[in-house]
């Protein structure tokens, strides 16, 4: 668990992350997930990878394997 002054800094992160968004797409914003610096999986061509890094995000947060929406 992070630090009680790191709590508060991301706090913020995801409240002007989320204000930013909605200014800008005019959306709302359901979930946020902030991770480490490099946490997106690459490939060794510097593309996404996107599924390894999906499967990595239902190992860390597997409350959101039933609500996937394509």
């Amino acid at each position: 668990m992070a630090p009680p002054a790191q709590t508060a800094d991301l706090a913020v992160v995801e409240r002007e992350l989320r204000r930013a968004v909605t200014a800008t797409l005019d959306v709302a914003v359901k979930h946020i997930y902030l991770h480490r610096t490099r946490w997106i999986v690459k490939s060794t061509a510097g593309k996404l990878a996107r599924a390894e890094t999906r499967e990595r995000l239902l190992r860390e947060h597997p409350e959101l394997a039933g609500s996937e929406s394509r």
